[in-house]
């Protein structure tokens, strides 16, 4: 899954970079930090963090009604939201590391690339 969004990941953000780190970022506040937090604080914050992760995962898990999953994948939504963070983020180093995509055995330079945005 994650090399198959290396050709799109970083062309959805338009190639600007920024836009991926701040869709990491927000990946990361969203997504980890609630359950980071529930380890590192106590009291209230405790409690608001443990409420943030409840809703998280019972939306997660409710949202399967309408994927016709098992109500269980929904638990797994922070681990997945920190692969497709990931996926992203290397779909945008591995281009810029090659200057462009290879798709379907061919090279597109990133210049043609830009060049020809919708």
């Amino acid at each position: 899954m994650i090399r198959g969004l290396e050709k799109n990941g970083y062309a959805a953000a338009d190639y600007r970079g920024w836009l991926i780190g701040l869709g990491a970022v927000a990946c990361l506040l969203f997504f980890l930090w609630p359950l980071a937090a529930l380890g590192l604080t106590q009291g209230a914050a405790w409690v608001l963090h443990a409420a943030a992760v409840g809703l998280m995962l019972g939306l997660g898990c409710d949202q399967t009604r309408f994927t016709g999953g098992p109500w269980w994948h929904g638990l797994l939504l922070p681990f997945g939201a920190a692969v497709f963070g990931y996926a992203v983020v290397r779909s945008m180093v591995v281009t810029l590391w090659r200057r462009g995509i290879v798709w379907r055995g061919t090279f597109y330079p990133l210049s043609e690339l830009r060049a020809n945005r919708l």
